[in-house]
């Protein structure tokens, strides 16, 4: 999948999906990098952080702005991402 260079002072439609085996990484719908992790483990037993990875003790933190947060419990397909990704939702 070639990179995906994201521009300054522009919103994007970011989603990640983990189905138990696979991390995919989806920017305006489109499916932009997928990785095979295997199973992890996944709770709510340490703090949820959107905008900092601390992988192998290096931050990262995000220079920018969320202006929503979705958080399924299922991995949503590439079409169901499409499909709601600029709708108003509703429900619980």
């Amino acid at each position: 999948m070639p990179p995906t260079n994201l521009e300054t002072n522009r919103w994007y439609h970011v989603a990640g999906t983990y189905d138990g085996n696979t991390l995919k990484i989806y920017v305006d719908g489109i499916l932009k990098a997928s990785n095979v992790i295997g199973n992890i483990t996944v709770g709510n037993s340490s703090p949820l952080y959107l905008s900092y990875d601390d992988v192998w003790s290096f931050p990262y933190y995000l220079d920018g702005n969320l202006k929503e947060v979705r958080i399924w419990n299922t991995a949503k397909t590439e079409s169901e991402i499409q499909s709601s990704m600029y709708k108003t939702l509703t429900g619980s």
